[in-house]
């Protein structure tokens, strides 16, 4: 009996232990083309951030002009890096969808930087889990208004420009998702396993280079420190409280799908400017303001 059980058991070993994981392993790397179809469609969708109006209606009004969705770019950067790595290079395995990730990071001509990083990318059961972690960022500056104001309301206030304030730019996020291998609808198979959160930071700190101006009869030197930290967070909402889908996110409208809010965490919204105005002439205040 024990001789007839030997082979029986070998057999059972050879399935449990090899081939059963062997055919989920293929049928994993089969299905990481699907998983990579349904990335390009989410990049579509975190591309359309750019055009939520929220994002610049959330800053102070003196930002009413500086459009941080247009400044990093926000309406094409995941399809130009993510997106086009992906076309560039389908992926046959899993190791091919992390490699097709990681290598996505790009430079823009206007300076905007994304990268794509801590890629992992692995086989969960019959489902594919892919977790990355992106960064925007890019230095820029924000052109500086000093409005000195009349005592004679007939007279209009002066605006003197020239100054600029440097500033850098970052959006940071973790996309945490599964794919379901044995579903047979792209847009059921993808779910996120977290919704993903925006963290969008506006940061300076230091002086600004000086600049000078005519003022009546006296030149006018402008010159300070500014400390700016704004934060905003670009949350998306899953519209049925369960786990948000590929389906969910190419179906909902984005004023339902995104919300802004003020980052809940000290030093998020710090504004802290020093304004120095020298010249010949006595008793001026200012007050100051970004135009773009």
């Amino acid at each position: 009996m024990l001789r007839r059980l030997r082979p029986f058991l070998f057999v059972t070993f050879i399935l449990l232990f090899i081939l059963i994981p062997t055919m989920r392993a293929q049928a994993a790397d089969d299905d990481a083309d699907r998983a990579a179809d349904a990335l390009k469609e989410v990049v579509k969708t975190l591309d359309t951030m750019g055009t939520f109006a929220d994002i610049e209606a959330s800053f102070p009004p003196d930002f009413s002009t500086f459009n941080p969705s247009t400044e990093l770019e926000l309406s094409g950067i995941f399809s130009q890096s993510l997106g086009t790595s992906l076309n560039n290079t389908p992926p046959s395995t899993i190791q091919a969808l992390a490699t097709a990730i990681d290598d996505a990071d790009i430079t823009t001509t206007d300076g905007t930087t994304i990268s794509y990083d801590n890629v992992v990318v692995g086989l969960n059961g019959t489902a594919i889990d892919i977790r990355f972690d992106i960064a925007i960022t890019k230095n820029t500056t924000l052109p500086l208004s000093v409005i000195l104001p009349q005592s004679d309301p007939e007279i209009r206030d002066q605006i003197i420009q020239g100054g600029e304030i440097p500033i850098s730019l970052t959006l940071n996020s973790t996309i945490v998702a599964s794919h379901e291998t044995t579903e047979p609808v792209l847009a059921d198979a993808f779910t996120f396993i977290s919704e993903p959160i925006f963290t969008l930071a506006l940061n300076t700190s230091g002086d600004y280079a000086p600049f000078k101006s005519i003022f009546g009869i006296t030149e006018l030197t402008v010159s300070g420190h500014s400390d700016l930290h704004l934060t905003r967070q670009i949350a998306f909402l899953d519209p049925d409280g369960a786990n948000l889908t590929l389906y969910e996110i190419q179906t909902t409208a984005l004023e339902d799908l995104l919300e802004v809010t003020a980052a809940d965490f000290p030093n998020a919204d710090d504004i802290d400017l020093l304004l120095n105005l020298d010249t010949t002439l006595a008793n001026i205040t200012a007050s100051i303001s970004w135009v773009d």
